[in-house]
């Protein structure tokens, strides 16, 4: 386990683990479910989502002429990428920062790597992911984080994408914005890169600059939030390409500056 510490924060991350925040403490209080309370992998810490981020329809996408199947590790569903388990090489560690790199595995058909770096600061902390084609392939990034409660979401969001039938996201609409404190599992749109929220009492400050977040707020261990590059079942529709050598890059912050 790596920790990060800065003044009164401190941070641990789960290289072993899909190169997740396992642990992240201000003043001793603690912002994050832990894997002591989680059935599965997909259940505590904040660990990125890549090479896709929530579920693609069925775990079947057509990319370039040919049809493609990955793991339903929701069935029916494929869900939230394919390196949540993974071990992540360490490349570079100081007290306040690492990065570290995987190949994306055999769970995804291309081949390319990931980079994560977890950076703590005074009064936030910030995630970098970045993912490199080493073949011409559809690509997506995103964070899952779980924030132990009490929490709740205080922003109201531009856009809703509610679920279909299969729990996939439909058409955006302004009609209908589940108010807060609504049990939601959806995917929601926002002008501002900031959205707020209030953990175990403390306001925090997300921020990001991913185009869609990911509310779900129907298990009582805890909240998630999710910054995402683009919304859930992305490649059915509309999916990024990356050709090779090219990368997709997105940003994650959790500031804590109002705590007191």
């Amino acid at each position: 386990m790596i920790r990060l510490d800065h003044g009164d924060s401190t941070a641990l991350i789960d290289d072993t683990c899909g190169g997740r925040l396992a642990s992240l403490k201000v003043r001793g209080t603690e912002l994050i479910v832990g894997a002591e309370s989680a059935e599965s992998d997909f259940g505590w810490g904040i660990y990125p989502m890549v090479p896709f981020a929530g579920r693609v329809r069925n775990g079947r996408f057509n990319f370039q002429g040919k049809d493609y199947q990955l793991a339903k590790r929701m069935p029916p569903h494929a869900i939230h990428g394919t390196v949540d388990d993974t071990v992540w090489e360490v490349i570079a560690n100081d007290e306040k920062s690492t990065t570290m790199r995987t190949e994306l595995g055999p769970q995804w058909p291309f081949a390319g790597a990931i980079a994560h770096r977890v950076e703590i600061e005074p009064k936030k902390i910030r995630f970098e992911l970045e993912v490199t084609a080493a073949a011409p392939m559809p690509a997506q990034v995103g964070w899952h984080p779980w924030f132990v409660n009490p929490a709740s979401v205080k922003t109201q969001f531009t856009e809703w994408l509610p679920r279909d039938g299969e729990g996939m996201p439909s058409a955006p609409t302004r009609v209908g914005l589940p108010v807060a404190g609504s049990p939601v599992d959806d995917c929601f749109f926002h002008r501002s890169s900031e959205v707020e929220i209030e953990v175990v009492g403390l306001t925090l400050m997300l921020r990001s600059d991913c185009s869609h977040w990911v509310v779900y707020n129907e298990d009582q261990r805890g909240l998630c939030v999710e910054p995402q590059s683009g919304p859930p079942n992305e490649f059915e529709a509309n999916p990024l390409v990356l050709e090779p050598g090219e990368s997709l890059a997105r940003w994650f912050e959790i500031d804590w500056s109002a705590v007191v």
